[in-house]
């Protein structure tokens, strides 16, 4: 997800200098970008929902993700317990995200708790 919302800047930004753009431009850009990416979570939170109300096993569901990954734009999902612990990712990776940002200065902003957006 970072590549993607790096990506989307260097394009905002590309466009901004380009087209001779104003800054207010090029933020709306980067919000448009943000904007999609809280729907890719919501729908991916809505399909996990689903999926585990209907029984699918945590196998199943990442075999679904890693499916989706591989035929869209999404390269990587990170669903988390209410631990933080990401139980469900198409990367085949262990990973718990840490509220500390003197542990982890990148990935404690996704910590699980209050939405920042």
């Amino acid at each position: 997800m970072l590549k993607s919302r790096l990506l989307g800047s260097v394009i905002c930004v590309f466009l901004a200098l380009s087209t001779s753009a104003s800054p207010s431009r090029a933020a709306g850009c980067e919000d448009t970008i943000a904007r999609h990416m809280v729907g890719e979570a919501m729908l991916a939170a809505q399909f996990v929902a689903a999926a585990e109300k209907n029984g699918m096993t945590p196998d199943a569901i990442n075999a679904a993700l890693k499916d989706i990954g591989g035929k869209s734009a999404i390269e990587e999902f990170w669903i988390t317990d209410s631990s933080g612990h990401a139980y469900l990712t198409n990367t085949g990776i262990d990973f718990t995200f840490s509220a500390d940002a003197a542990k982890q200065p990148q990935a404690s902003a996704f910590w699980p708790g209050p939405r920042r957006w």
